[in-house]
């Protein structure tokens, strides 16, 4: 088929509006203390590499393709992840291959790997399609009733999660259970978001935020744990160990 004729679009995906120029240290404390991203400036979408210095660290935003290919796939042992960042994920998700580094994270991402096989992914698209038909349904609904406009994120995180169970628990999650995690899941984020940038700028109080995570982790843990132990134990059963 010929290209003739047709016209080019560009996809910009949606991104919060820059400031014009770097924000001040106080500034950049005030507005980070909900997102960070939100205290990028226009040329932080557009260098290559950029330093930013903080009282409490030096970091780098590095938009150049080649560089990201190198540090996320060539050489991610030459760019470990910062303590700051185990940190804040350690209390809900552990000793994940998100938050550890070296030996750990290397035993990690080989337990992982054969997840990812194209046969094994072949059998998850079942259970993806069904999961996205069922939330289709649930938001049509809302629509017949009268509820046309409804916030997109709680379906969201409802199909991510549902995803995930039917796929690795064999059973999907209910919509309530969802709307649970979604609220605890958020209240994680920002209570984490608060530590992380107290912490950035070697502000006092970033103790208390990371305490108020822990204490919202243990919530998050708690809707999953025991369709977790009940699955982890019937693995036990036939020899499964952890690496």
């Amino acid at each position: 088929m010929s290209n003739q004729g047709k016209k080019k679009v560009l996809f910009t995906p949606p991104f919060p509006k820059p400031y014009k120029f770097k924000l001040g240290a106080i500034a950049r404390l005030m507005v980070g203390a909900g997102s960070w991203i939100h205290t990028l400036y226009e040329k932080s979408y557009t260098m290559m590499l950029g330093e930013i210095k903080l009282p409490g660290i030096g970091y780098f935003i590095a938009n150049d393709p080649d560089l990201i290919d190198r540090i996320l796939r060539k050489a991610p042992e030459d760019f470990p992840k910062h303590r700051f960042l185990e940190d804040m994920l350690r209390p809900l998700i552990g000793q994940s291959m998100f938050a550890t580094n070296g030996a750990v994270w290397e035993a990690q991402r080989k337990m992982v790997a054969p997840s990812y096989a194209h046969t094994q992914s072949s059998r998850s698209f079942g259970m993806m399609q069904d999961a996205t038909l069922e939330l289709c349904e649930a938001i049509g609904g809302r629509a017949k009733t009268g509820q046309e406009r409804v916030s997109i994120d709680p379906f969201m995180t409802h199909i991510t999660a549902d995803i995930i169970c039917r796929t690795m628990l064999s059973k999907p999650m209910t919509l309530e259970q969802s709307l649970d995690l979604f609220e605890a899941a958020a209240k994680y984020q920002s209570q984490s978001q608060c530590y992380l940038i107290l912490r950035f700028h070697s502000v006092p109080g970033a103790g208390f935020w990371y305490n108020r995570a822990k204490k919202t982790a243990k919530r998050i843990h708690t809707i999953f744990k025991p369709d977790v132990e009940k699955r982890y134990n019937e693995l036990k059963k036939n020899g499964f160990r952890l690496i």
